[in-house]
């Protein structure tokens, strides 16, 4: 949710594609990365993990309004599957 706004306001200025190649690329470089970090440590295994999963950002051209009602259809979804 916290890489959802940012990612649409940016694939509204450099373009869907330019964005999604971006977030491609970033997330295979990252990948690669994975091996290396599991022997250095597991914290940095999670925080490796946690950088591919925000680089893997929704990258579609919505409007604003349109990522806030993907954003709360998240958190509603999240709150019944929770409780």
């Amino acid at each position: 949710m916290v890489t959802q706004l940012p990612g649409g306001v940016l694939a509204r200025k450099f373009g869907g594609a330019t964005m999604l190649g971006l977030s491609v690329g970033t997330c295979g470089a990252l990948n690669l990365l994975t091996p290396l970090a599991a022997r250095a440590h597991i914290g940095v295994l999670i925080a490796l993990r946690i950088a591919i999963g925000m680089a893997e950002v929704k990258n579609t051209n919505f409007s604003f309004s349109d990522e806030i009602g993907a954003v709360l259809e998240t958190m509603i979804c999240f709150y019944l599957y929770v409780f």
